[in-house]
């Protein structure tokens, strides 16, 4: 008899929990308010109409309906919002999955690290957001200032923005297209869409200059750089940055202005330059197309931006081979390097970071020279307020041998370098001064003024050594 009894109730036990009382809850952790709410839970599913709520971990939606299942799908109609973490989602219907975090949408808007997106279709996705027939802009207004339309885009938010096709219009008027077009949005390493600048330089003559990117693929990343000038004509190349997904750098460049060297009138032709970068664990990648191998950085640090890797000390090597012509001293020779870049992420002081690095390098040339060079930088920044600062860098070089060229070698052993900048009513103001120590002079210097117009920052630059005037257009946001 006993036994039977508890048999029974195991029966009983195993069939409550298999199915649950009509009362229970099938949609565990989801929370949802609506004026007219309907559940079915027979078939698991619900229906929220008039001012819905639904809330599911860091997942909000609103919508004038909203149905939904215990398989994870959302669907809303009506205006909608849809929220997740810091990004937002806005349109008329949406469909989602919750537990895949995989939905699409028509006719949608997308706001993410502060840039405004509109696309026909949408996809999300775990890691982002794919649309078609987009636009993008950071300006805020119902008409913006400026806007950039795109074929394709994916949103990687805190990553990046990848954009084909893309149209670039400013009050209305499509400026120029490009195929494509990339954007950094990683913490403190934020690059994007640069109009072309202009200028009139005292060696080159009026001039127009823009860098346009050239990626195709994935594992392809890098630029063609432009300048047209009244005195040479064609200047630039193809620099690449990352080819078949490995971190190797190629330049192929023409009279190329090189803005540092012996001389300042300098040009450089890469026929070519190849490298193979090697990075520590955690080091981040070094892009940007430098033009150049290796090098302490003469871009001081920025207390408003520069955060670091968060891995302490970085290291990269680097092993590379080129032919370069010089003009206007004619040299032309191979040059075989070896680099090696160590330098640890700034380290906060109150107000003030410190960030110190090393350069070790050796070089030699198809003349037979050979030049090799170990530097220390300590840079140093502080904030002087809210949109001022002041950063200095101390670098000092242990210099053999010599090299064939002007713009090679260092082209101060001892130096400082510092940069201020504060705003002056509307205006910011940047200056940056190079003094050469051993010298006792300041070897180059250079003054900048911009005004933000709400999206839209025009910039003049006066640089010294080069006897250069050039004004350019940045995007706030970018």
């Amino acid at each position: 008899m006993d036994f039977r009894l508890s048999t029974a109730a195991l029966i009983l036990l195993i069939a409550s929990a298999a199915f649950p009382a009509a009362d229970a809850e099938p949609f565990t952790g989801i929370y949802v308010k609506a004026d007219d709410t309907e559940y079915d839970y027979d078939a698991q599913t619900f229906r929220a109409e008039g001012n819905a709520f639904v809330r599911y971990n860091d997942i909000t939606l609103t919508a004038d309906l909203v149905t939904g299942n215990a398989e994870g799908d959302f669907e809303a109609t009506g205006d909608f919002t849809f929220t997740q973490g810091e990004r937002t989602v806005k349109g008329e219907s949406f469909i989602f999955n919750y537990k895949t975090r995989i939905g699409h949408s028509t006719d949608a808007s997308v706001s993410a690290d502060g840039i405004y997106f509109h696309g026909q279709s949408l996809d999300s996705k775990p890691d982002g957001y794919s649309l078609t027939d987009s636009t993008f802009t950071t300006c805020d207004r119902v008409h913006p200032h400026y806007y950039l339309s795109a074929r394709e885009l994916i949103i990687r938010p805190g990553d990046e923005i990848v954009a084909r096709g893309v149209r670039f219009v400013l009050y209305g008027k499509m400026l120029f297209g490009v195929p494509k077009y990339t954007v950094g949005l990683k913490q403190g390493q934020r690059t994007g869409m640069k109009l072309p600048s202009v200028g009139i330089s005292g060696r080159y003559g009026t001039f127009i200059a823009h860098n346009l990117d050239v990626s195709s693929r994935p594992g392809l990343s890098g630029k063609l750089a432009l300048r047209l000038s009244t005195e040479q004509a064609f200047q630039g190349g193809i620099k690449l940055d990352r080819v078949s997904g490995s971190p190797v750098f190629l330049n192929l460049t023409y009279r190329e202005p090189y803005y540092g060297g012996l001389n300042p009138d300098t040009t450089v032709s890469r026929l070519p330059e190849v490298a193979y970068r090697f990075y520590g664990k955690g080091t981040p990648p070094i892009g940007g197309n430098r033009g150049d191998s290796l090098y302490l950085t003469r871009t001081l640090l920025n207390p408003t931006t520069d955060e670091g890797s968060g891995n302490g000390l970085n290291l990269v090597g680097e092993v590379g081979v080129g032919r370069f012509k010089e003009d206007p001293s004619g040299a032309d020779s191979t040059r075989s390097d070896l680099r090696a870049m160590a330098w640890l992420d700034p380290v906060n002081l109150g107000d003030a970071i410190v960030m110190p690095g090393v350069l070790a390098r050796l070089s030699h040339y198809g003349t037979g020279d050979n030049y090799t060079s170990l530097g220390f930088q300590l840079a140093v920044a502080r904030k002087l307020g809210p949109k001022s600062y002041l950063s200095l860098a101390y670098v000092t070089h242990a210099i053999t041998g010599s090299t064939p060229f002007d713009f090679d070698p260092v082209e101060i052993p001892l130096e400082l370098a510092g940069r201020l900048q504060f705003p002056l009513g509307k205006y910011a103001i940047g200056v940056g001064v190079r003094y050469d120590l051993q010298k006792s002079r300041v070897f180059d210097s250079e003054v900048s003024v911009s005004k933000v117009f709400h999206c839209i920052e025009p910039k003049l630059t006066w640089r010294n050594r080069f006897r250069e005037f050039s004004f350019s257009v940045g995007l706030a946001g970018f």
